[in-house]
């Protein structure tokens, strides 16, 4: 799996050493209030570091699960995914950054990167996205990268045993083409 690379970022694959810095952000409270995997368990950022390792071996790959660092200081600074479907046409996107580089731009440069490497180099014909509804960051985040709201679930997220309403946004191939 290749590495993404912009000028202020690059998004790699992860590797063991990361165990520390991923249980770090998924295990504190505020910076993964959101998320639907948060875990304050080592072995379970352990599990999840060694299947996405394990992941990358496959043919044809479907779960690209990156690491993000800052170029400048090569700090690992969040994680994000791209999970193409089974028929490879399209995909869901994440991400999730520490929270002291909120506020930044830098979301919406991942998410940026993520839909830019869907369709150019992935071929995917369309890139989706989910959150809960109270995350005016993530979905403003979508917003920005042109991606339109589909949906709004009602109590549909289960997130730390609680039903969470959920956002729904994507973009097709041609919306992101008709808007560079």
């Amino acid at each position: 799996m290749q590495s993404i690379r912009t000028e202020k970022l690059t998004l790699r694959p992860f590797v063991m050493d990361d165990i520390e810095t991923v249980h770090s952000y998924i295990s504190d409270g505020e910076n993964a209030k959101y998320l639907l995997f948060a875990t304050d368990s080592r072995d379970d950022t352990k599990a999840f570091i060694e299947k996405a390792i394990e992941d990358y071996s496959e043919v044809p790959l479907r779960n690209y699960n990156y690491a993000i660092e800052l170029n400048e200081n090569s700090k690992h600074i969040g994680g994000c995914s791209i999970m193409i479907d089974a028929d490879g046409s399209e995909a869901e996107v994440g991400w999730v950054i520490r929270k002291e580089y909120w506020g930044r731009g830098l979301g919406t440069l991942i998410a940026q990167m993520l839909i830019k490497h869907g369709f150019e180099q992935l071929g995917l014909r369309r890139i989706y996205a989910a959150c809960d509804s109270e995350n005016v960051g993530s979905y403003r985040v979508m917003e920005k990268n042109g991606m339109r709201r589909e949906g709004y679930f009602v109590k549909s997220r289960l997130s730390r045993g609680q039903y969470k309403d959920e956002l729904y946004y994507a973009i097709l191939r041609e919306e992101w083409e008709g808007a560079e």
